[in-house]
Order: structure tokens, then sequence, then C-alpha cells
């Protein structure tokens, strides 16, 4: 994630770049407010449709 937002922000334009990291800032705050445990355990739990 970090290195696709420094290539994408490197390359946007001003308004582009202000709102990829406005969404980069949300998405953040969501991860942090993801249930901590069994890290394997959440990633495959919650995200097992997208494989």
């Amino acid at each position: 994630m970090r290195r696709w937002g420094k290539n994408r922000l490197g390359e946007a334009k001003t308004d582009e770049a202000e709102y990829l990291a406005a969404v980069i800032v949300e998405f953040s705050d969501l991860i942090q407010q993801f249930p901590l445990g069994d890290k394997a355990s959440n990633m495959y739990g919650n995200c097992h449709h997208w494989l």
C-alpha cells in the first residue's frame, strides 16, 4: 500500500493527489478499527470472498 500510494501520489496532478491522500487516510482509519487477535484468521475470515 505504501509503495502504491507513493507512486500514485508522485504521478498525480494536485487535485487528484489531494483526493488520493484523503482516501488513503480514510482507509488507514478503517484498518486501525479492524479487530485485533489472530491477523491471519481476521484476513481470511473477512476477505475470503476476494480470493
